[in-house]
């Protein structure tokens, strides 16, 4: 990957900026990207389960989907967050199995619930900083205990 782009920093005539990645760290994120394409993947099997849907043989089709799904949305710039491109390639490539209005219900939902916990985790942080700032500021200084 090191070589590629640094080829590619040639070619672009562009300084070579990116930091050296030992293979044990990069293993690391690679495991940590697969996890949690893993869970992902569950998330889409739970609501498919949800709709009675209860058939154990698309838990690897719904893993590969989503992880699918969520790149060619991730690639799709012209969409924000792959608005709508990530829905489609969902319903694309499960109405044959499971139904077009109940992929596309699903597809919905599972954006919903990932609005609303991307909002509630955003909310809680902001909110924690805001209250661990406000705790610093309290605090009484050095200069001024002395």
């Amino acid at each position: 990957m090191r070589r590629i782009l640094a080829f590619a920093f040639r070619i672009f005539r562009r300084p070579d900026l990116v930091p050296a990645i030992r293979g044990r760290h990069l293993g690391s994120a690679i495991g940590w990207a697969v996890a949690s394409w893993a869970l992902f993947g569950l998330h889409l099997c739970s609501l498919f389960f949800a709709l009675g849907h209860l058939n154990a043989s698309i838990v690897i089709p719904a893993i590969s989907g989503y992880a699918l799904s969520w790149a060619v949305g991730f690639l799709a710039v012209f969409a924000p967050a792959g608005a709508g491109v990530r829905e489609a390639i969902l319903v694309l490539l499960f109405a044959g199995s499971i139904g077009g209005a109940d992929v596309l219900g699903v597809a919905v939902v599972s954006r919903m619930i990932f609005i609303l916990v991307d909002v509630t985790l955003f909310g809680s942080s902001a909110l924690s900083w805001r209250f661990s700032n406000r705790n610093r500021s309290a605090e009484p200084r050095q200069s001024e205990t002395s």
